[in-house]
């Protein structure tokens, strides 16, 4: 049995546009079109007063026991000069279309036929529920969700007497199909916000500029350390590194050798804790704590799923497997939101595969120092020196001069070694190798530049020799 207001909601008729020719010569004529046209799905067997919606009962309905009954609502607009009248209609749907009035009398809804629905000139008539509709009386087929049916109208100044239009019964609901995404999206919007600010994404990157003053030198040289560098200095992926020496003398920082008067500054690119030699602290060390800025891989495929949801849902009020467009929505929807779950669960799978920098270390073993003492001999030797002293043939030409390794590489992790060869040292004439060597080659060298520093009895070195 056909249930009574199972799909009571708003259906949308295509709207394909209909001008009505009228009167000849120069009399005033009507011009009339359609707007928006929409119909009630109905059961081919069943009572209307039950499909169309509450108690109604009426003289023309009361024999109507072998086919349903449905109901078609549009609005008529006349932009002409004279008035016109809708005086019948028939359709390929139904036995019989009726122009019907709903009225209400005493606590009972009662249809009516009417003869004629007047369209006024300059003016509009509504057909709309509990109000004036066309009545198709002995369905033939059940109206299902996105089924189109054929209704002819006739009115009184037409030309021929009749238009034909062509109406597809959809489920859009619109108000409430409006209703879901304006709410959907409204908290597409919100859990973004919240997002972006709870991980920070909202920061820009910024400029970190730190002065070394006067009196530094004359500080060090008593044997007091200067608090004008913080041991610690926090930044982020991006931030820019700025240092100035006000001082008469050069000094170290953190890796960068500043001249008197100068200015170097150093944009960090990768997230880590960089240990680096510094002559103004009395532990010798600044220490670049840099923080990885949030990845918001997370939350795009978090509000591509809560997207999917969205086509989902309308895909159920579009008429679910009763209509072609719910198909395609309950479709679309949840392999949109499918995929949008599986990379919110894995975030990275999409990301480009990039070999984390240094990564992949070998042991140092004798093949691997062997292969980092002829890299050292090829790219470094020149001004390191043979033995890591800072002594080789170019280092008198330099300024700062060539660290001394057997001095400065003890006081650093390997990751920071590793950073040095890979990325170079500002202010000094060490250049960044990361363009020539491999990551593989890089802790070859890291490795071979340890044992330069490595006590005589080093296991290592006397297997080597």
């Amino acid at each position: 049995m056909f249930q009574k207001f199972v799909t009571r909601a708003t259906f949308t008729i295509l709207a394909l546009g209909l001008s009505l020719a009228c009167a000849h010569g120069a009399e005033p004529k009507p011009e009339l079109s359609i707007q928006n046209a929409w119909g009630r799905p109905a059961a081919m067997t069943g009572m209307s007063g039950e499909a169309m919606g509450g108690d109604m009962k009426g003289p023309s309905m009361k024999d109507q026991t072998t086919g349903g009954t449905s109901a078609v609502y549009l609005t008529l607009v006349n932009k002409g000069d004279a008035p016109d009248a809708l005086v019948a209609a028939s359709s390929d749907a139904a036995k019989t279309v009726e122009l019907h009035e709903t009225k209400m009398k005493g606590n009972v809804m009662r249809m009516a036929p009417v003869p004629r629905i007047g369209v006024p000139a300059k003016g509009r008539a509504e057909l709309k529920p509990r109000g004036l509709h066309l009545m198709l009386i002995g369905l033939k087929r059940d109206l299902k969700p996105g089924d189109v049916i054929k209704v002819t109208l006739r009115f009184e100044k037409s030309v021929d007497g009749e238009s034909t239009r062509a109406l597809a019964v959809l489920t859009v609901r619109r108000r409430r199909l409006f209703w879901l995404w304006a709410v959907g999206l409204g908290v597409l919007g919100l859990v973004a916000g919240v997002w972006l600010a709870w991980a920070g994404a909202f920061w820009m990157p910024s400029r970190v500029v730190l002065i070394i003053p006067k009196g530094t030198l004359a500080s060090l040289q008593v044997g007091q350390g200067s608090e004008a560098i913080p041991p610690k200095i926090q930044l982020r992926v991006g931030d820019l590194f700025i240092l100035r020496n006000e001082d008469v003398a050069s000094h170290r920082v953190g890796g960068f050798y500043v001249r008197p008067g100068e200015t170097l500054s150093y944009r960090f690119t990768q997230a880590g804790t960089f240990d680096y030699l510094c002559t103004i602290h009395r532990d010798g060390h600044t220490t670049f704590q840099v923080e990885t800025r949030p990845s918001l891989a997370a939350l795009w495929w978090t509000e591509v799923t809560l997207l999917g949801l969205l086509v989902l849902v309308s895909g159920f009020l579009l008429g679910a497997r009763s209509t072609r467009l719910g198909i395609s929505a309950l479709a679309a929807g949840s392999a949109i939101s499918m995929l949008g779950l599986f990379l919110t669960i894995n975030p990275t799978v999409l990301e480009p595969k990039q070999e984390p920098v240094t990564g992949n270390r070998p042991l140092p073993e004798v093949k691997s120092l062997e292969i980092g003492r002829r890299l050292y001999l090829q790219l470094c030797e020149v001004c390191h020196g043979a033995s890591g002293r800072g002594d080789g043939p170019l280092a008198a030409t330099l300024a700062p001069p060539p660290a001394n390794l057997i001095e400065h590489v003890p006081q650093h992790p390997d990751g920071v070694l590793f950073w040095f060869i890979y990325a170079g040292i500002p202010g000094t004439r060490m250049p960044a190798l990361s363009a020539t060597l491999t990551q593989e080659e890089i802790w070859h060298l890291v490795n071979y530049i340890k044992t330069l520093a490595a006590p005589p009895d080093n296991p290592a070195m006397e297997e080597k020799k």
